[in-house]
This record gives structure tokens, C-alpha cells and sequence, in this order.
């Protein structure tokens, strides 16, 4: 997993552009879009909380005792407005059985993972699960599935942008040619205005692009549309892996 512990500084091979134009290789040291604690990058499932992955297996250590949660899940399930609800999903094997750890917050505000987490983020049927402590009683937030996993954004005006596809590079030189649409609702508009200038870091095994644009306040869902950009590596891509990094971890981009 080659992007774990990832620095908010790393020696940026080159910035590239969108809508084809290509920029010279950068000598100084760039940030990456991300947020970033202690330098490790910060993941979500795209709004609320935000946390280390070196967490989602075992969770955060210290924060609240194993009685305490299961005392609040029983506290729940027996909320006559919530128990249907909870039985049928987020708590179904019940408030003991129920797999959990801390993701983050404090001893009165929490984000569990439930089911089944790794490093590399939940297995299928896990889910998250947000709850605060008001006064000596629970109260249920929300949580659900976690579609995308991905670093969260350092602007909070920005969005990302997924690199979905590649067609087949140069072999001679660094070109390559990308598909990339943005990941939140936009009302279907035109990409190409909003994309901002893509950040690329180049290692030997591979090339991983963080793509981000700047959403729409509001806006409905019926599909975003691609568009094709060209990057310009510092070297032929060869066979090393394209990562699209609005992804964690950063997702293989496949090849047409």
C-alpha cells in the first residue's frame, strides 16, 4: 500500500494542466490537496468525520470503554422510534455481537466503524455509525455505507475528481491521455470550466493524479458527464500503475 503515511509536503515530479495545455516540472516541494494530521493523510466516506487510516482496523485506542458502547447500542434498540430500524441494519446482530471500533471523536461525540475495516478501508456490509453522549444518555447521529473512500479535501471549497480511465499512452514519451469526471452532483454540466490543475506524483512503480474542481453549491444527480485531458509525465508511463487519487487507497486506473 504505497501511499500509507503519505506527507502533506512530497517533491512534486510535475503539475500538469487540464483541456490539454502541460506545464514545466516543478523543482520545489508541493502540497498535496489533502488534509493531513500529523502527516498522515485524513479519509472519509464523504462527509462527516474524517480519520487516519491506520485506524480502521483496530480503531482509536483509549477513547471509550467496550462497556459504555454496548450500553449505548442497547440504550438504542430499545428507543421504540429508532429499534426497527436498528434491528434491521446498523445493529442486527445485537447491541453485544455488534463488531465496532472508534474512527474518531471524543468520549462524548463518536464515529464507529461497524463490521468489518481494514487499512484499506471497510469490507462489504460495514458501515459507519455516529452517536453523542447527552447527558447520561445516547443519541443516534445517522452512519451508513461508505461507498467512496478518499482523502479529504484540505479547501472545503474544492471537490474531487475521478480519473476513470486511460487510453492507451505514448510510448515514447510522456503523454498520456485521461478520462476524468467529478464525483459529486453537479446537474450533469460541463466539467471542463471548474477543473482545477491536477497535482502528479511520480515514483518508479507508479503515477498517482489528484484531480479536484470546484463544485456547485446545489445541484441534482442525473450523471456526470467525462471528459478527456492529457497529462505530461516527466517519463514514459511504461508499466507503471496510473492511481487515481481520489480514491484510498489510490484506485488503478484501467487501461482502454
Amino acid at each position: 500500500m504505497e501511499p500509507r503515511g503519505l506527507l502533506a509536503a512530497v517533491p512534486l515530479l510535475l503539475l500538469v494542466v487540464g483541456c490539454g495545455a502541460q506545464t514545466s516540472v516543478a523543482s520545489e516541494p508541493k502540497r498535496l490537496p489533502v488534509r493531513t494530521v500529523d502527516g498522515e493523510v485524513q479519509v472519509g466516506c464523504g462527509s462527516g468525520s474524517s480519520w487516519s487510516p491506520a485506524v480502521m482496523a483496530d480503531g482509536v485506542p483509549g477513547v471509550v470503554e467496550r462497556d459504555v458502547v454496548v450500553e449505548a447500542f442497547r440504550e438504542l434498540l430499545a428507543d421504540p422510534e429508532l429499534s426497527g430500524e436498528l434491528e434491521l441494519s446498523f445493529l442486527s446482530a445485537g447491541a453485544e455481537e455488534t463488531e465496532w471500533r472508534v474512527l474518531a471523536g471524543d468520549g462524548d461525540a463518536l464515529t464507529l466503524g461497524l463490521g468489518s475495516w481494514t487499512e484499506a478501508g471497510p469490507a462489504e456490509g460495514a458501515r459507519t455509525f455516529a452517536m453523542a453522549r447527552e447527558g447520561r444518555r445516547w443519541r443516534w447521529l445517522g452512519g451508513g455505507d461508505c461507498p467512496h473512500l478518499g482523502p479529504v479535501l484540505a479547501d472545503d471549497a474544492d471537490g474531487w475528481v475521478e480519473v476513470t480511465g486511460l487510453s492507451a499512452p505514448a510510448a515514447d514519451t510522456g503523454e498520456v491521455t485521461v478520462v476524468v469526471s467529478e464525483i459529486a452532483c453537479t446537474g450533469a454540466r460541463d466539467p471542463g470550466p471548474f477543473l482545477h490543475e491536477p497535482t502528479v506524483v511520480e515514483t518508479d512503480q507508479s503515477v498517482t493524479v489528484y484531480w479536484t474542481t470546484t463544485p456547485p453549491e446545489s445541484a441534482s444527480c442525473p450523471g456526470n458527464p467525462s471528459v478527456e485531458r492529457t497529462l505530461e509525465l516527466g517519463a514514459p508511463l511504461g508499466e507503471r500503475a496510473l492511481l487515481d487519487g481520489s480514491s484510498w487507497p489510490p484506485a488503478p486506473v484501467p487501461r482502454s
